[in-house]
């Protein structure tokens, strides 16, 4: 029995060991798809907002003062544009109107002129990408600084006939506080955000953010440069580990939002319940090999005496009263014996005195 109810725990174990991984794994796939799809359409919908107000700060900043005190306005309404600047695409180093969030100088303590000089100089405008490909995104995070990702555009201002009119070059840098703190909130994953070339904008690990080149490397977004699909979600061998990884591409490809899981953190979990759910299973079979000792011990014992009996009965000796103190089929078989060794004792003397008679 004991035997028997070990072979039913380990079917039990191992049935419930692929179950658990394969719903887990598709756990997993589903948090993946769901976290990245999610972080990516926000994303997409906040830029799309960035680009709409560059593209009025660029529009609008010859009109009147009533017009660009409403542009600021409305610059002022989103707290994470840091700052935004306008030049000429033929010469973008000469800042022509520029926007300062003064809530955000007071915050993080620097000046108007960290924007020009400072993080400028350590993470140049790419004014060449900008007039080429109408816009880009870079990391704009330096050491003890902000973090921060940098956004330019190309507007072109046209004339009544259509031609152009002028071009111009605005520059932002959008605070990412907020997606920080959301990519932070996921403890089971590591989520990230890059740009079209694979350079790290947003990460929880501000040290990651100051390497922001070699992420290029890293595997995930290895496959997501290389895959021609918006969307992925699968699983990967780094060198090492596995894990369980998707990633979505938003805003015009422009940017790509990553998450990933270590494998065996995946399966953290489903580990511990089957350790514990082994733990409960050596309990039960010890539990049932006490029991099945027990039960057998007051199965065979009384067993023993009848047999006992019954050799001595063999032997000649009517004398033998089996006793047996269970209320069971063995008590009734000792009753049916005891009954039998009597009528056998009594036709024994019955013989005898007949036998005693005849020799008289």
């Amino acid at each position: 029995m004991s035997a028997l109810l070990g072979v039913c725990v380990l079917i039990y174990l191992s049935i419930a060991t692929i179950t658990f991984r394969e719903d887990k794994e598709r756990l997993v796939y589903d948090l993946n798809k769901n976290m990245v799809l999610n972080l990516a359409s926000e994303i997409e919908t906040q830029f799309k907002s960035y680009s709409d107000k560059l593209t009025l700060f660029a529009l609008l900043h010859e009109k009147s003062e009533d017009v660009n005190a409403t542009v600021q306005d409305l610059l002022k309404t989103d707290n994470n544009i840091a700052y935004v600047s306008l030049a000429f695409s033929s010469t973008p180093d000469k800042t022509y109107r520029a926007y300062f969030n003064d809530e955000f100088l007071e915050t993080y303590g620097i000046q108007k002129d960290f924007f020009e000089k400072d993080l400028a100089s350590l993470r140049p405008i790419p004014y060449g990408i900008i007039q080429q490909t109408g816009q880009e995104i870079w990391n704009a995070t330096i050491p003890d600084g902000p973090a921060l990702i940098g956004f330019g555009r190309s507007v072109i201002q046209e004339a009544k006939d259509g031609s152009v009119m002028q071009r111009w070059a605005v520059v932002s840098y959008i605070r990412i506080d907020k997606l920080l703190k959301m990519m932070a909130d996921v403890r089971s994953n590591e989520v990230f955000l890059t740009n079209s070339k694979g350079e790290l904008l947003a990460h929880p690990k501000n040290s990651e953010l100051l390497k922001y080149k070699d992420s290029i490397k890293w595997p995930l977004i290895e496959k997501a440069l290389a895959s021609p699909t918006k969307l992925s979600i699968g699983s990967f061998k780094t060198e090492a580990s596995e894990v369980f990884g998707g990633f979505s591409k938003t805003f015009n490809d422009k940017m790509i939002v990553l998450s990933q899981m270590p494998r065996r953190l995946a399966f953290e979990v489903v580990d511990t319940l089957l350790i514990r759910s082994l733990v409960v299973s050596l309990f039960v079979l010890t539990l049932a090999f006490l029991c099945s000792l027990i039960f057998s011990k007051t199965l065979t014992q009384p067993l023993e005496v009848l047999m006992a009996g019954m050799n001595k009965v063999s032997e000649g000796d009517l004398t033998t009263n089996i006793k047996v103190s269970t209320r069971d089929e063995i008590s009734v078989l000792a009753d049916s014996f005891n009954t039998m060794i009597r009528d056998l004792k009594n036709s024994r003397n019955q013989i005898e005195e007949v036998n005693r008679d005849l020799e008289k």
